[in-house]
């Protein structure tokens, strides 16, 4: 599963001409996957709903790779059949007009009556065996294409899903092989209590010869941050090290972007990551707080300043709003380095902030180094 959101925002983009998420710098962008709602995609109908559950932003909610590719040959079967008519939505069915909620990190009360398509009833099987993760969301009513008199409504679809279930396929194979980096996230454990702690941990040095670049077993090794008790040190697969409170789960939720979970799902570390970072991490947290605060409900600024943080330029955003459960403490750190943008993001309750989230944080900020 953990490459099917990625392969959601390809398919989106193919499908709609667009990315999913966008904005006008890098860091930009990366507050939009972060924050954004994901647009309904236009294509519409059961191919729009595939795409809207391959990018779910929670981990739980998202399409595997199984019941993605039930929905796509579901989708070509029906659209072989010449000029068969699509049926109309069912009176007091939504427009489709809703927009999807993005992930808040706060766990959604389920309701029984909610059911995507992909957890319909007259599949038991796949229905018993994911009544556990049920998503927290209204179901996606399906939606009819208007077309214009005479033209076959299956051809295009039928097209497009050939190609999205080939890709499905070979995505599936890609997960399977990479399931063990989400099994293992940590990298090997032994390093982090082998090696001499440093005071200041900095990025990888470089090599004192350059023809060693092409030779990773010589280059000299960074040695490794000083790790509280109580936290572990992650060797993440994305390209940085950080250490998060022991017991912390890695899921991986998408390219470039992982989470480190509390057991309770109440808090979460998260690292974003960008190949090219605007030129003020303060200003695009400036630029984009309007749009935050006008969708997260009671939100309330704690502040947004530069800081110094080693020699790369950083700003911090700290606020909390009310989630489902409580109020939220938020403080997100965007770190421009030389040669990517990175979000330091970290979510706990209000309530637990001083003994959760600010310890959490304040780890992460002192281990992270990129290691690309």
């Amino acid at each position: 599963e953990t490459d099917m959101w990625s392969l959601g925002a390809t398919l989106y983009a193919a499908a709609e001409g667009r990315p999913p998420f966008d904005g006008p710098t890098t860091m930009g962008t990366v507050l939009s996957i972060l924050n954004d709602d994901l647009p309904r995609p236009a294509v519409g109908g059961e191919l729009g709903e595939v795409l809207t559950g391959l990018l779910d932003k929670d981990p739980e909610r998202r399409l595997d790779s199984r019941q993605a590719a039930r929905l796509l040959r579901r989708i070509v079967n029906g659209s072989a059949e010449a000029a068969a008519p699509l049926p109309a939505a069912a009176p007091g069915e939504d427009d489709g007009s809703a927009p999807i909620a993005a992930n808040t990190g706060v766990i959604r009360p389920t309701g029984d009556d909610e059911r995507p398509i992909w957890q319909s009833e007259s599949d038991p099987e796949d229905s018993q065996d994911s009544a556990a993760n049920e998503p927290h969301d209204e179901a996606l009513p399906a939606s009819v294409d208007e077309r214009p008199p005479g033209h076959r409504p299956g051809t295009r679809t039928l097209l497009l899903a050939l190609v999205v279930l080939a890709v499905v396929i070979v995505g599936a194979l890609v997960a399977r092989m990479l399931a063990v980096d989400d099994v293992e996230p940590s990298g090997d454990p032994a390093a982090a209590t082998t090696e001499a702690p440093r005071s200041e941990p900095t990025a990888s040095d470089p090599p004192s010869d350059p023809s060693q670049s092409e030779k990773p077993s010589k280059k000299p090794k960074s040695k490794k941050p000083d790790v509280p008790a109580g936290f572990s040190l992650q060797d993440d697969p994305l390209g940085f090290e950080v250490a998060v409170p022991d017991g912390w789960q890695r899921r991986l939720d998408g390219a470039t972007r992982v989470d480190y979970v509390a057991p309770d799902g109440s808090g979460y570390v998260r690292i974003d990551q960008q190949p090219e970072a605007g030129p003020s991490a303060e200003q695009a947290w400036l630029d984009s707080e309007e749009a935050v605060s006008a969708r997260l409900p009671g939100y309330e600024r704690i502040r947004i300043e530069q800081v110094d943080y080693r020699s790369w330029d950083t700003a911090d955003w700290e606020f909390t709003w009310s989630g489902d459960s409580g109020t939220v403490h938020v403080l997100n750190r965007g770190i421009a380095t030389d040669t990517k943008g990175f979000a330091l993001y970290v979510s706990a309750p209000d309530s637990q902030w001083g003994s959760v989230g600010k310890p959490a944080f304040d780890t992460a900020a002192e281990t992270f180094t990129p290691t690309d």
